[in-house]
């Protein structure tokens, strides 16, 4: 066959694709939309956008409201993305439990579910989702793709092809989590980072930061890290495991066979620790703040002094916009953050330190599950607006 006839198809091929991509995603990005503002905003032909209009309106991803508001001749008729027309599952892999979402194509939250669980083996977790996500799939109303897709937020290293190379709290090591759980489901599953999922979700609150990081502080310390407004990931996917950075000679061993790493400090568990020992319980999420005892004090004054060495060397390396801390622990004991804030004050360059907001995460609890589920969805309309298929349920 022609060369020359071979590239004109996939150069025809090519630009539909990215035409109903254009189309779809200033759909998405709109609460509703005419054809003609598709026409304007566009620049494509009427012809063109009424075409692919009609497919993704076949294809059930767009929907044809009421007509809008003119001064004169006929009114156009209104189009949305049908936020319904699939579900979204997210998971986050805790140490101790296991937390589903199940969303819309537009990340908002259906039903949730966490499950407490002491087996990590892969064989054991991958029951315990399979028979939840059927379960709180069940109670939601029937979409005309069901589940386009599961995301889920692992507390390890991940890398850029989705395998969790060592998840030292699940002791899993070079485990293909993402095509097991997809094989027993039958649908698309993406594994990342749990910090990159959270910061997924984050990034919604504040889609104009140039750069910013999102600090998950848990049992681990990571840390999502956006740059333009997208995630960094890095050459192999393994930015943000921030934790381990060494921040202390001759330090506490670290889980990952190192020695002073800075969640061997700063991580909640490492307060928790600390806490303990001095006779302090501390065991529940949803505890109150602590009583601050002068000991207590003292305690969260160490810690805020460990927390501020690792944030300080971030600080100054991504002159982020802004950054989160999301810790409960941290959240229901304010005291950390005033004491947290003097150390900054204190240690960190005045101009570096005043183009910086410090503040607690705004996202919700469940933030890095949600952010999971919005990758899965987002996934599945980037596959569906560059060609049109059947999507095979799970």
């Amino acid at each position: 066959m022609n060369m020359d006839l071979l590239n004109k198809r996939f150069l025809h091929t090519h630009m539909r694709f990215a035409n109903r991509r254009l189309i779809l995603e200033k759909i998405i990005g709109s609460e509703e939309i005419s054809r003609v503002e598709l026409h304007a905003s566009t620049g494509l032909t009427k012809a063109t956008v009424s075409a692919i209009v009609a497919e993704l309106i076949e294809d059930k991803l767009v929907l044809e409201l009421g007509t809008g508001n003119t001064l004169r001749g006929r009114k156009p008729i209104r189009l949305k993305f049908a936020e319904h027309a699939g579900i979204a599952a997210g998971l986050t892999i805790e140490t101790d439990e296991i937390e589903c979402v199940i969303t819309d194509l537009y990340g908002k939250v259906l039903i949730s579910e966490t499950v407490e669980i002491s087996d990590f083996s892969t064989k054991n977790v991958l029951k315990v989702i399979r028979l939840r996500l059927k379960e709180l799939i069940s109670q939601c109303a029937p979409a005309h793709y069901s589940i386009v897709g599961i995301g889920c937020a692992i507390p390890g290293i991940v890398d850029n092809k989705g395998i969790i190379i060592h998840a030292p709290y699940i002791e899993w090591q070079k485990v293909d989590f993402s095509n097991m759980l997809s094989a027993i489901t039958g649908v698309p599953v993406f594994c990342d980072n749990v910090a990159n999922m959270l910061a997924v979700a984050e990034i919604m609150h504040h889609p104009e930061e140039k750069a910013a990081i999102c600090l998950r502080i848990r049992s681990g310390i990571r840390a999502g890290i956006i740059i333009n407004g997208e995630i960094f990931t890095g050459g192999d996917g393994f930015a943000g495991e921030v934790g381990h950075m060494p921040i202390e000679a001759n330090g506490v061993l670290c889980r990952c066979g190192q020695y002073g790493c800075w969640e061997t400090r700063a991580s909640e568990l490492a307060l928790m620790k600390t806490l303990s020992d001095s006779g302090v319980t501390v065991h529940k999420k949803n505890d109150p703040p602590i009583a601050v005892t002068e000991p207590v004090r003292k305690i969260f004054s160490d810690y805020a002094g460990w927390l501020a060495s690792g944030l300080i060397f971030l600080i100054n390396m991504f002159n982020p916009g802004h950054k989160t801390n999301n810790s409960p622990l941290i959240s229901r004991n304010d005291i950390i953050v005033r004491l947290l804030n003097e150390e900054l004050k204190n240690r960190l360059h005045t101009q570096s330190l005043s183009s910086c907001r410090l503040e607690l995460s705004k996202a919700p609890k469940n933030a890095s599950s949600i952010g999971a589920a919005i990758i899965a969805a987002d996934k599945f309309i980037s596959r569906m607006s560059l060609s049109r298929h059947n999507h095979k349920d799970a």
